[in-house]
């Protein structure tokens, strides 16, 4: 169970190195979105699309809101709301939405939607379109734009100043461009959590990121253990929530997110 997993801090799955590749990307993106963010916060509007500023300092997503149907569903449900905000068919009557998600997350084989995993025993379709990096969520998305678009930006046990800043450019970038940022959140007894999360243990948990206030100091997000009959009674998270980005980044740390 996703959800549940009681692992320490420095999970291995954080620590294999992003391809040259992977590098790359995320060395240009970084650049983009620390100029676009640049220039809001000197007051320019949001671009145009599916996006809805409502002032220079704010925007956000139309999102739809998947609670989990199972408690180690939160990789899918994420995976579900990031398709939508690109108005992505999400599923058939042959292959439905959740089972669709799932299979090409690997959730069900793994019993959660890991962070990493090696890039060879990853779903077959993702193997087949070479887009098989190793990490599950940014692959999926990935295949079903047919782009690389979207890159993990890992974030270690410590977050320094610069991590906590490239969050809040790749926020404000990633939403004004329509696009949904997957993060995963690593809580501990010891550290912040998400609202209504439980605080006795470890969780390793999936959530929609899609809009931000304060020039992007912070985060609206979307959390799949909200209103899910399937998590755990002592559970209460809701489903729209916001939280300061700096502490958010802090949740992050050991995990990350993909943008």
């Amino acid at each position: 169970m996703n959800e549940m997993r009681v692992v320490p801090k420095n999970d291995p799955e954080a620590d294999a190195p992003l391809s040259p590749a992977q590098q790359d990307l995320l060395a240009r993106k970084t650049a983009e979105a620390k100029a676009h963010a640049a220039k809001r916060r000197q007051g320019a509007a949001a671009p145009g699309g599916r996006s809805t500023a409502a002032s220079a300092e704010m925007n956000w997503l139309s999102v739809y809101y998947f609670p989990q149907i199972e408690d180690y569903y939160c990789g899918p449900s994420t995976l579900l709301s990031a398709m939508y905000a690109k108005g992505l068919d999400w599923g058939t009557v042959d292959d439905p939405r959740w089972s669709h998600a799932a299979d090409l997350l690997d959730t069900d084989f793994n019993g959660n939607t890991p962070w990493y995993i090696n890039p060879i025993a990853q779903d077959i379709k993702i193997i087949a379109s070479g887009y098989n990096t190793g990490r599950p969520m940014a692959d999926a998305m990935n295949y079903e734009m047919e782009t690389t678009f979207y890159v993990p930006q890992p974030i270690p046990g410590t977050p320094t100043l610069a991590h906590r800043q490239a969050y809040v450019d790749a926020l404000v970038s990633d939403i004004d461009n329509n696009y949904l940022i997957m993060g995963n959140t690593a809580e501990t007894p010891t550290s912040d959590h998400l609202a209504g999360h439980p605080t006795n243990r470890n969780i390793f948990h999936w959530i929609g990121v899609y809009g931000y206030d304060a020039y992007g100091d912070w985060t609206m997000y979307v959390d799949p253990a909200g209103n899910s009959a399937a998590v755990p009674a002592d559970w209460n998270a809701p489903s729209y929530d916001g939280i300061y980005s700096d502490t958010l980044v802090g949740i992050f740390s050991s995990r990350g997110y993909i943008w």
